[in-house]
């Protein structure tokens, strides 16, 4: 295709941008890597494994991030000894932190929650932090890792000297906990009140077929109402949560009514879920090619699922150890709502790492093949009842990569950050330094190299200030980076005026209009645009959107917006453009140059 040649070509140029009559380079750059702080009590290095950034609440201005790590300890002796868990809360950009140790409690009659590593999260409406699932065991001191049933919230707006400091353990005290054990669940939002609890395992590795019955976890999720502050409870049991179930997925083709089940789970281990401008929650994968929806609107119990397909034109699984992301509509083009890209990943058999002459992201341990995997691309139109893979959205990547990171840009770009060519266990797993961005004009670009080795259980994100922080991973997993990406290098950027240059967070109502105060000098504003606060693991990130406004230009020193409308409780023939919470609203010209960010409340 276009892109595809277009790719080639500029690979081989320096990529520059004409402003104002000036060749102005538009490639991003790293900020030097620097060691996390130790400080008293917490001496040993620390790996920001789990990493959320925090929205416009918190106590202390300096409070940009919440980052956890693992606890890589023997399981506890009998009766079980709660584990202490480490976080930390502050500015990879200033490199000021803050180091707290809490104790996940224990449940009732004793019950032992180990701690956060390998746990899901995301940002609820009102700035808190949902946290689930866990680990009770590690791989390395015994034969197989465990999950675990926590459930908990942090609030960013606790001061410091208060207990715990923000972290509300009652769920977990009183025994409002997930059904299952689960480790690797995704965690998503999906309407005002729902939370969705996804996959996961109940202990892994899988010790054989055998085990995939009880193994629950990977082909179930459960669902938390925040309105209720309990899970969705079984109507059989109301002592137990409800545990609904997706299909194993279909082999093709489909619609099939006499399709037969493939014998591989659905969900498995943080599973890629997105919820789509129709109320739907669509899985674009993880270790099966595998589409999955569910319904957040209906009245009646809102969970239903259809639309299970193996991808038979790619090779066994493409999307495993993927990046995936709902693709920025710049310019709210009808028909992209809903587009959405799986990025990287590698293919397996029996747990090894194998390529093939097709699409591949990784080789036997010897280094990528050729040519490697392109980013696979979805368009879901609202009321599409089989969504289908396009092919034609198909591009190849500068570099082979899994387990990167995909980081939405307030211009539209998509920054791939992090990852290897080879499985992170293997001797050489050949880490991808090469940033690579995307866009739909240009397809992927090489960019700038970072110094840290970012592959497995690196975390990225985007701040406030536009720039992108980047730390975790298997290798040197003890520093932090920042990257500034190609829109604060586009010449001079808009700057904000009047209420709007000011600290804190501004409320904005549904579907109203609002005049924007821009500096004087600035460059005309082309786009206003809300990018959702990122929490992000294991390089699974769901809470991301793009969120474009419709703008209007009153001046040069004003330009009008109008919020979406809002997703009226998860109406099913009303179009969810986002949903409540906190969003960091960008400025962005028609060159591609963002100001920086303000955080801004949609209830």
């Amino acid at each position: 295709m276009a892109a595809t040649r277009m790719n080639q070509f500029r690979r081989t140029l320096p990529c520059f941008l004409m402003l104002a009559g000036s060749l102005v380079a538009q490639n991003g750059q790293w900020i030097s890597a620097y060691n996390h702080p130790i400080s008293t009590g917490f001496v040993s290095p620390f790996n920001a494994f789990n990493l959320a950034v925090i929205p416009g609440v918190g106590a202390n201005p300096n409070d940009v991030v919440i980052a956890w790590d693992s606890q890589f300890q023997p399981p506890p002796a009998s009766p079980p000894v709660p584990w202490p868990q480490r976080f930390t809360v502050g500015n990879p950009e200033s490199r000021k932190f803050a180091n707290f140790t809490v104790t996940v409690p224990l449940g009732p009659s004793s019950e032992f929650y180990g701690d956060l590593f390998c746990s899901g999260h995301c940002w609820l409406p009102d700035g808190r932090l949902f946290v689930a699932g866990g680990n009770t065991q590690y791989g390395v001191t015994g034969s197989y890792f465990a999950g675990s049933r926590f459930a908990g919230i942090w609030d960013p707006a606790a001061p410091r000297g208060a207990p715990n400091f923000g972290w509300d353990f009652s769920l977990a005290r009183t025994g409002k906990v997930l059904r299952l054990m689960r480790w690797y669940p995704t965690v998503t939002l999906i309407s005002r009140n729902l939370v969705m609890v996804s996959g996961g395992s109940e202990r892994s590795p899988d010790p054989g077929p055998a085990s995939r019955g009880p193994n629950r976890a990977r082909t179930t999720y459960a669902v938390f109402d925040l309105f209720a502050g309990d899970w969705v409870r079984d109507p059989a049991n109301p002592a137990q949560n409800m545990l609904f179930s997706s299909p194993f997925h279909y082999n093709p083709p489909l619609p099939n009514p006499t399709a037969t089940l493939d014998a591989s789970p659905c969900f498995d281990e943080y599973p890629r879920l997105h919820l789509l401008s129709n109320n739907r929650v669509f899985l674009s994968g993880q270790w099966q090619e595998s589409a999955f929806v569910v319904d957040a609107a209906s009245p009646t119990g809102y969970y239903w699922a259809d639309n299970m397909w193996s991808l038979s034109s790619f090779p066994d699984n493409p999307l495993s150890a993927a990046a995936s992301v709902l693709v920025p509509n710049v310019g709210n083009v009808a028909g992209l709502e809903d587009e959405i890209m799986a990025i990287g990943g590698s293919n397996w058999t029996f747990g090894v790492v194998v390529g093939t002459s097709q699409r591949i992201l990784a080789g036997s341990g010897t280094g990528p093949q050729s040519p490697p995997l392109s980013p696979l691309g979805m368009n879901v139109t609202p009321g599409n009842q089989v969504p289908q893979w396009n092919p034609l959205s198909v591009e190849q990547m500068v570099r082979p990569r899994m387990v990167g990171n995909a980081v939405l840009g307030p211009d539209g770009d998509i920054v791939m950050i992090g990852g290897s060519s080879a499985h992170y266990w293997q001797s050489q797993p050949n880490p991808e330094l090469v940033t690579e961005v995307w866009n739909r004009a240009n397809g992927w670009t090489a960019d700038a190299t970072q110094s840290s080795p970012r592959m497995y259980h690196s975390t990225a994100g985007l701040l406030p200030s536009g720039r992108m922080v980047s730390a975790g991973g298997d290798v040197r997993t003890f520093d932090w980076e920042v990257y500034e990406p190609g829109y604060m290098r586009r010449g001079t950027p808009p700057r904000w005026a009047g209420t709007w240059a000011g600290s804190g967070r501004i409320a904005l109502n549904w579907n109203t209009s609002y005049d924007v105060a821009v500096a004087t000098g600035s460059p005309s504003v082309a786009r206003v645009v809300l990018m959702r606060a990122c929490s992000t693991t294991h390089h699974s990130d769901m809470d991301q959107r793009y969120v474009e406004l419709a703008t209007t230009t009153v001046s040069s020193t004003m330009v009008r917006i109008m919020t979406p409308t809002a997703p009226n409780g998860g109406s099913a023939t009303n179009s969810v453009k986002a949903l409540p919470g906190y969003y960091l609203m960008f400025l962005v010209t028609s060159g591609g140059a963002a100001s920086t960010g303000r955080w801004v409340y949609l209830p």
